[in-house]
């Protein structure tokens, strides 16, 4: 037999021990069940806390005490279900007359914000004045103190709050909002109490030296208010809190205004770059990308030259201000052709873990610069060293006329080994120029057309064969390049 629902929740809330209920759905009862149920979750959390920094400094070790156990069946979480099923009885999602209530939690989500802002408030308030450390001693009585202490003025302020808004709710004088601000109050005979046990087992120690906040007394106190009016906020909700001044759950920051260009956000979100707001007087853009490229870097700075990111109009930018080093005011210096023309050192890099065995490649050279000979020459193959100091074959294969305009431009470089060849230094070049005359680097460009591994299996540039991606392309998997990476006069 299927039970109705009302009764199977009944039955549920009265095996978990959860408070009383009633049969008729309304908000203030709904109110209630919430103010009632928060208040046990809270209290839960805290002796949960409290009682496992008692037991590490018996001697019992175990976790962290400051992060609060998501396992169902732990005291917290239990807690936590009771809440759910009394919000799910007290507060149907069905009921008209409760939605006002639910109205004031984010997305209507009663058993997530409670339970996560709790979560969230009693673990900063614990790593605040009960760090995660083991005193032994007369430290350890201290820090008994201040837990007692955290516990008894945070309760006594959420058990007065709850009262208040109950008493208000069920007076019709409630419009079943926000907390009302007349039942957020301080708990000053407690404050009193606790200030006494602290200084007294405390007497002669710091708050740092037994793992805690300075001054004691008076921090603890001070903290314990601002947590008991924190959860008093948090348990009866106010999904439009932004703008506040108070850091509620799910907030970053409140800074109580609604500029969006200051350190917390008008949506309160902390101010970051990249998030598409320039923060004034710290960024000096922000697109919102991370694209560092684009004339706003990756730290929201504006491109400058000498930042080591070409932007723009540079054509290079080595982050130095050192003239004649290659890049001078973020232009290419011009290297000049001796008596015996300009020598090209061509760089190999190869993806961390990727054997290279061998491939060809294509080197690209302008007007004004020449190799002897066209097609493949003998001497063309003395213009082409191997510097990389791997045991293998390299040559040039052959001197090209690519762009049809009767001179040559491309030599083409053939190298394999049976072993492996290493990234960096990996041939130099000896082209003829005219004396005087000057190059740029850029204009001599090196191509990869196909790479292999010391087993002839392709790494890139094998027409497609096996779906291996062009060296120059992108989305290859394992790219490996060339690069001109430098230019020399020969005397």
């Amino acid at each position: 037999m299927r039970l109705p629902l009302t009764v199977a929740l009944s039955l549920l809330l009265t095996v978990a021990g959860a408070v009383e209920v009633w049969a008729k759905p309304n908000p203030a009862g709904c109110r209630s069940a919430i103010g009632r149920n928060g208040l046990r979750v809270a209290r839960v959390g805290m002796k949960t806390i409290d009682g496992c920094h008692r037991n590490r400094s018996a001697g019992a070790g175990g976790a962290a005490c400051n992060v609060l156990p998501v396992q169902a069946n732990s005291d917290f979480g239990r807690s936590g279900a009771r809440f759910d099923a009394a919000v799910t009885f007290k507060c149907p999602v069905d009921d008209t007359s409760t939605a006002g209530v639910r109205d004031n939690y984010p997305g209507g989500a009663i058993g997530d914000t409670v339970d996560q802002g709790v979560r969230r408030l009693l673990e900063d308030n614990a790593d605040l004045i009960l760090q995660d450390v083991v005193v032994a001693g007369a430290g350890a009585r201290c820090r008994q103190q201040i837990a007692n202490g955290r516990r008894r003025v945070t309760q006594s302020i959420l058990e007065r709050a709850t009262k208040c808004q109950r008493r208000l709710d069920k007076s019709g004088r409630s419009d079943f909002g926000p907390v009302d601000p007349t039942c957020l109050t301080a708990a000053p005979a407690a404050g009193r109490r606790v200030e006494k046990r602290i200084a007294r087992a405390c007497a002669g120690l710091t708050g740092s030296a037994v793992g805690s906040c300075d001054p004691l007394p008076d921090c603890v106190i001070a903290t314990s208010e601002d947590l008991g009016l924190s959860l008093a906020r948090l348990t009866y909700g106010d999904a439009a809190s932004c703008g506040n001044g108070v850091v509620d759950f799910g907030e970053e920051c409140d800074d109580g205004n609604a500029v969006d260009t200051d350190a917390c956000r008008s949506n309160c979100v902390a101010a970051t770059c990249r998030d598409g707001v320039v923060w004034e007087g710290v960024e000096e853009c922000d697109d919102g990308n991370a694209e560092p490229l684009d004339g706003c870097d990756n730290e929201c700075r504006l491109p400058v030259c000498g930042d080591g990111i070409v932007n723009g109009s540079e054509q290079c930018d080595d982050g130095n201000d050192v003239p004649d080093d290659g890049c001078t005011e973020c232009a290419f210096d011009p290297v000049p052709c001796g008596a015996g023309g300009i020598r090209a050192l061509v760089t190999l890099s190869v993806p961390g873990g990727q054997p290279l065995g061998g491939g060809t490649m294509d080197v690209r050279y302008p007007d004004g610069v020449e190799l002897p000979g066209s097609g493949r020459t003998p001497e063309l193959r003395t213009r082409v060293r191997n510097v990389s100091g791997a045991d293998g074959l390299l040559s040039a294969q052959s001197d090209d006329d690519t762009d049809g305009d009767g001179v040559d431009d491309t030599v083409r470089i053939a190298f394999a080994s049976t072993t492996e060849w290493p990234a960096g230094d990996f041939a130099e070049i000896d082209f003829d120029c005219e004396q005087g005359a000057e190059v740029l680097g850029p204009s001599i460009i090196c191509r990869l057309i196909e790479a292999s591994d010391p087993f002839q299996n392709a790494i890139c540039g094998d027409g497609g064969v096996g779906g291996v991606a062009a060296c120059d392309d992108e989305s290859a998997t394992a790219r490996v390049q060339c690069t001109v990476a430098g230019l020399s006069t020969l005397p």
